[in-house]
């Protein structure tokens, strides 16, 4: 492998390009090759990178100037396209979800361990400025012990988006749109970013999980809008609202919130020029805005930096299958509660 990584994309499509422009800036990283079944899409990756597109997930995969693969496929594709991928003998960065089913991220999980090799989920809400400070002021254990978390997801997203992805003018798929493809809708393309992330800062498992979910406005066969309760092994108790169909959009509503019994601390600004960390201490009696700067890289490219460094054995997985299955852990339970009308106990 040598000092450089070098990638292989499968899927060039919207998400692809923002990798690719984010790695381009991560020392020791480079793109090689690529393949999406559209060629049209290849050839824009191409044009980015230099990347040679392929004829096929195989001829990728039997490539030697391919250490590890970046897969940006539809949903129903993570599971088996990594399965393939660390067959081959490859590192593995793939989008989240992790897969469809607990059992997929199980099997993959197994495989990455027998292979020796790193898969890593993208959740990169992780590495967001703000995020990492709050991560740190976790670790202090600035609100005592977590007794509620609050996620957020709302979204006024446009037709085009099913078809044509967050800018609306991708090349034209159906797979958003898809419950057998997708998975789901706005819980799990979207809120399950934040279920990670509050994952990611308090460590807490979901043991109970109430949902309902529905479709109010646009002409597909997942939800546009879902609320979810959660009971999490410490007792605290969880609230999340996961919407693409709210009017107005998004605002300034804190992503994740968490309320500890020696305060509260908010994680504002997601998406803005000046992301912050709102925190409230018993101990002070004041809330105090905590600015967080960005930095050089941004989320997507942090993650790509962690990422390089666990393969080349010189860091920690920056996002295990493991930890990526707790957010699939809740999505699938509240999916199976507005299904049935009922609470899902996890296991």
């Amino acid at each position: 492998m040598g000092d450089t990584v070098r990638f292989g994309f499968v899927g060039c499509g919207e998400i692809a390009k923002s990798t690719a422009r984010s790695l381009a800036k991560v020392a020791g990283a480079r793109v090689t090759a690529c393949f999406d079944p559209n060629p049209a899409s290849a050839n824009d990756l191409k044009e980015m990178t230099g990347a040679e597109p392929v004829a096929s997930v195989e001829a990728l995969l039997a490539r030697d100037d391919v250490d590890a693969v970046y897969l940006a496929t539809p949903h129903d594709l993570h599971a088996p396209g990594t399965l393939a991928a660390l067959a081959a003998g490859k590192h593995v960065l793939v989008e989240k979800p992790v897969a469809l089913r607990e059992e997929d991220a199980r099997a993959m999980d197994e495989a990455a361990r027998k292979a020796g090799r790193i898969v890593s989920v993208a959740y990169l809400c992780r590495y967001f400025a703000n995020s990492l400070k709050a991560a740190a002021l976790m670790r202090e254990g600035v609100i005592g012990e977590v007794i509620g978390v609050r996620v957020l997801q709302v979204a006024d997203k446009a037709p085009e988006y099913w078809t044509q992805g967050v800018s609306g003018k991708s090349r034209p798929t159906d797979w958003r749109a898809s419950k057998a493809r997708a998975g789901g809708g706005q819980l799990i393309m979207n809120a399950s970013h934040m279920l990670d992330l509050a994952y990611h800062l308090t460590g807490l498992k979901a043991t109970r999980v109430y949902a309902e979910a529905d479709t109010f406005r646009h002409p597909v066969e997942v939800e546009d809008y879902a609320e979810a309760v959660i009971r999490y092994e410490n007792g605290a108790i969880g609230h999340v609202a996961a919407a693409a169909c709210a009017r107005g959009g998004w605002r300034e509503s804190p992503p994740v919130t968490l309320y500890g019994r020696e305060g509260q601390l908010a994680v504002r600004n997601f998406w803005g020029s000046a992301p912050k960390v709102g925190l409230f201490r018993v101990s002070t009696g004041e809330w105090e805005e905590i600015e967080t700067p960005k930095g050089d890289l941004d989320s997507r490219g942090l993650l790509c930096e962690a990422f390089v460094r666990a393969v080349r054995g010189e860091g920690p997985n920056p996002v295990s299958i493991e930890q990526a299955t707790e957010a699939l852990r809740i999505v699938l339970a509240a999916y199976r509660a507005a299904e049935t009308g009922e609470a899902q106990t996890l296991g």
